[in-house]
């Protein structure tokens, strides 16, 4: 399993020059080509958010995205990565945000076709995934970890699982080395999930303390990826 997930590593930095905004699939039409009888182009997000918060935040996008595509657009709610991703297969949308882990599985299953990649609010293209916990938990190192519960996001995400398990498969820790896991499905869960002494560690996104009020002095920061490209 470690080396499999260090050659998926390895394989990442091939394709990040690439990564990632809306992906429409190859076989159907693409945004800037839709007939003149299409009456809205339909658009998921996987799921950083609740469905709501999603549909709120990116409201600016839909509308830019609206005016440039000259047709309505509607967004359609996915509860995990992997149900985006089979949304974006069965043509049920016509495009989605997609992190890296969850583009290379489409791309690799039934072809996508890039259009767009984010920036934050400071115009930086790189977020980073991190493993943390709290400082009074006497965890100091990953190898600590070892019969200790721990938090992912969920099993399709890029900062959230993938990425920390490099990081724990070069530390020696398997999951199963893990006294429970629990999928929490947004990387919010997870810091508040560790911040609370749900578990006892988690993987996050290093954005994930910019959307919950929390005192992130209170925790350690047991292990940082290298940048990774936004979604």
């Amino acid at each position: 399993m470690k080396q499999s997930l260090l050659d998926e590593k390895k394989r990442f930095f091939h394709v990040m020059a690439m990564v990632l905004f809306f992906f429409a699939a190859t076989s159907s039409s693409s945004v800037f080509f839709r007939t003149a009888s299409a009456e809205e182009l339909k658009i998921s997000i996987i799921p950083p958010r609740s469905n709501m918060a999603k549909e709120e935040a990116y409201k600016h996008v839909f509308a830019e995205i609206a005016s440039r595509a000259g047709m309505e657009v509607k967004f359609i709610g996915s509860g995990t990565y992997e149900e985006a991703v089979d949304k974006l297969k069965r043509k049920t949308i016509d495009a989605a945000y997609l992190g890296p882990f969850a583009y290379i599985t489409a791309q690799d299953d039934f072809g996508v076709r890039l259009i767009a990649r984010t920036l934050d609010k400071r115009r930086e293209a790189f977020y980073k995934s991190m493993i943390i916990t709290r400082k009074e938990s006497g965890i100091a190192t990953l190898q600590d970890l070892k019969g200790k519960s721990f938090a992912f996001t969920d099993p399709k995400s890029t900062s959230g699982f993938l990425f920390p398990m490099v990081g724990l498969s070069g530390a020696g820790i398997a999951i199963e080395d893990f006294s429970e896991v629990k999928y929490v499905k947004r990387h919010a869960n997870s810091l508040l999930a560790v911040y609370s002494r749900q578990t006892d560690a988690g993987a996050v996104s290093s954005t994930a303390k910019d959307k919950v009020d929390v005192d992130f002095g209170e925790l350690r920061v047991l292990w940082e990826s290298e940048p990774i490209y936004r979604g």
